[in-house]
């Protein structure tokens, strides 16, 4: 499941850096304006790959919680 998280967390990073790339030649430039409409798509993206961040944090945090506790009763064994 963490790998499945990752792999979309990191597929949404890709576009996200892409379009921030986008959106800094178009002000440079003044080529052509960047819609609003992409900014929101941007924004929305931040947020997920945030959100898939601490999600990704917290599972792998549980997992080696029950894997330190999975440790210490086979010592006692």
């Amino acid at each position: 499941m963490v790998k499945k998280i990752k792999s979309t967390r990191d597929y949404l990073s890709v576009f996200w850096g892409i379009s921030l790339v986008y959106r800094i030649i178009g002000k440079v430039t003044g080529l052509y304006e960047v819609p609003k409409w992409l900014g929101a798509i941007i924004s929305a993206l931040i947020v997920t790959v945030l959100l898939l961040s601490v999600i990704i944090y917290f599972i792998n945090k549980k997992n080696n919680k029950e894997n330190e506790s999975t440790n210490s009763n086979s010592n006692l064994i």
